[in-house]
């Protein structure tokens, strides 16, 4: 990644302040050689795609969720990346290997829970098997577009969008932010079993907020009340549809 600081600047006007620039990373092969068609990612008047990302446990499907009330439609990278290793497909049968025996569980499934353990503390795995799911789940999202083409707002959850290097592909790009005590106390909540330490491990595995900003079109301050939340949201689809 480039060293040199991104510049940002303001938008102004609205009843949130919001930011806008552009944060470059070098996309992967996989995405470059198979991007969708231009016009199924382009946003204009009356139709937007919007590109939502952010941290763990930043309420990020609360806010893909408020979208969708509102009359947008969702592809969720996260339940694409359960599909490309569903079992009988290609990305189940190599994350199988990959893992060994016990990565199937009982019920024909991917041991997830034994998968997760490995990826966390061994980096060379957790690399081989992105390189698995994540061609796939880009496929399937163009899949997804091209399906919904005639829609006029469709949001596409990336939770990993610039550790992906994939946020040349979108815009606009709304990050969800929360505080990191937030997110420690959502995660824990969320995952129970999961101490503190794990928890913040994870947090530090991901690009923080602040590198993020500069490349994201809006910000969706997620540490208030659901009510402050959505009309954030409800901003933004002013913004584009009104």
């Amino acid at each position: 990644m480039d060293d040199q600081k991104p510049q940002c600047r303001r938008l102004t006007g609205f009843e949130h302040e919001l930011e806008v620039g552009r944060l470059l990373t070098p996309p992967p092969d996989w995405a470059s050689e198979n991007k969708p068609d231009a016009e199924m990612l382009e946003s204009g008047p009356g139709r937007v795609r919007l590109a939502l990302t952010g941290g763990i446990a930043t309420g990020k499907s609360t806010v893909a969720r408020m979208f969708v009330e509102l009359g947008a439609r969702e592809i969720d990278f996260d339940h694409l990346a359960r599909l490309a290793v569903e079992p009988g497909s290609k990305g189940f049968e190599s994350a199988a290997a990959l893992f060994g025996p016990e990565a199937v569980g009982a019920d024909g499934q991917l041991n997830r829970p034994f998968i997760g353990k490995i990826v966390f503390s061994d980096p060379e795995k957790k690399k081989a098997l992105e390189s698995i799911i994540h061609p796939e789940t880009w496929r399937l999202m163009g899949e997804h577009l091209k399906a919904m083409a005639d829609e006029k707002a469709v949001v596409i959850s990336v939770p990993l969008l610039f550790e992906a290097g994939l946020e040349t592909f979108f815009s606009p790009i709304a990050l969800v932010f929360a505080s990191s005590a937030a997110q420690l106390k959502r995660l824990t909540a969320r995952s129970p079993e999961m101490g503190e330490e794990q928890a913040l491990r994870m947090m530090a595995g991901q690009w923080p907020t602040s590198a993020k900003l500069c490349g994201s079109t809006h910000v969706i301050n997620n540490n208030g009340s659901l009510e402050e939340t959505f009309r954030q949201v409800q901003d933004l689809w002013k913004f584009y549809f009104s």
